[in-house]
């Protein structure tokens, strides 16, 4: 190939050779075309994607939007309600793609004619900041912490922590290191890690390879319609709206989303769930949904025997998705645990 370029610089191509040349030119150019092709189409699959705004439907009505900087990063969180006598709720919401504030949006403005109401999105989640740093779990229970304290210090008593997931792992993990910033834990399916099949665990610390995943694969509307619509998620998957999926799909795809659920995928965010649970000191209630299964119903049993101050409820008919599935029957729960006679502490 050296030689027809050489040739061609010359201008001393024969008749001779003009076919050959041809013929050359001609694999050279379509194996160019083709090498263009698909580097252009790998650029478009890894770039950063353009930014679609997240709708309003994020902020429920009466709601503002408001952001609080801590020595993470900017977390953007929505607020309401009444403040008052009752104690402020803070409703934090699981880890996963396209995951903000939004999984709790049908059920805390219910709370908002008694209780002052603060539901900010994670760090690297919905429209918070979305730093390009290796954060921890250990690093958003301190900024979850900084957080309360903040928004909440100078309240007369500590706010209430309504969790889900593994945001219901960094809020217990956040009690356990700070045992005066909550008064009580209401967690919904608590976990410790994320379930990462060992393929996608090494693909996400391939650069280029991880973003092209996330870009073509997990972040796509179908993926997360599939994801909700997989048997153990939704119990009723016709129950599964447009909405839903629009809101996870906008949220996983704004610029640098991926970085989060990468480190989530890499194992970084993981802990040990259990030993941060036989530390606390704040009264808690595990809710959990009838309809889970065998292993997560025996982690359940084993937080509420892990720790005296550890109440468990079964929430019936329900499945690891009630917030957005059944809200009412969550809401319902919640404006149980709520009533101030309600005992917490176990007995002996």
């Amino acid at each position: 190939m050296s030689k027809i370029y050489e040739s061609l610089e010359a201008g001393s191509v024969s008749a001779g050779d003009a076919a050959p040349a041809a013929k050359g030119l001609l694999g050279v150019g379509l194996g160019a075309g083709l090498l263009g092709a698909v580097i252009l189409g790998l650029r478009y699959a890894i770039r950063p994607p353009t930014k679609e705004r997240i709708p309003e439907t994020l902020t429920p009505a009466r709601f503002t939007v408001k952001s609080f900087q801590s020595s993470r990063g900017q977390t953007i969180y929505h607020e309401g309600g009444t403040p008052g006598p009752e104690p402020t709720l803070v409703f934090v919401h699981n880890v996963g793609v396209g995951a903000s504030s939004y999984d709790w949006s049908k059920v805390y403005p219910a709370f908002a004619e008694r209780h002052r109401i603060l539901a900010p999105d994670l760090l690297g989640f919905g429209e918070s900041e979305r730093p390009k740093v290796k954060l921890t779990a250990a690093d958003y229970a301190a900024a979850l912490a900084e957080f309360v304290e903040g928004l909440c210090g100078e309240e007369p008593q500590r706010p209430v922590i309504i969790a889900r997931g593994l945001g219901a792992g960094f809020a217990a993990q956040m009690a356990a290191q700070h045992p005066d910033t909550a008064k009580r834990l209401i967690l919904w399916m608590p976990s410790g890690r994320a379930h990462v099949p060992t393929w996608l665990n090494v693909a996400s610390r391939i650069p280029t390879l991880n973003s092209f995943i996330y870009r073509n694969s997990l972040a796509r509307r179908a993926t997360i319609r599939k994801r909700f619509e997989a048997p153990g998620a939704f119990v009723d998957p016709n129950a599964v709206t447009t909405e839903m999926v629009e809101m996870h799909a906008i949220c996983a795809q704004q610029y640098q989303a991926d970085y989060a659920i990468f480190r989530l995928m890499q194992g970084r965010m993981s802990f040990d769930l259990e030993a941060r649970w036989r530390e606390l000191q704040t009264p808690v209630t595990l809710l959990v949904p009838s309809l889970l299964s065998g292993a997560s119903s025996a982690q359940a049993a084993r937080l509420q025997a892990a720790n005296r101050l550890c109440a468990l409820r079964v929430v019936q008919g329900a499945g690891p998705f009630a917030p957005l599935e059944a809200p009412q029957t969550v809401i319902e729960v919640l404006r149980d645990e709520l009533k101030p006679e309600l005992r917490v502490l176990k007995a002996g």
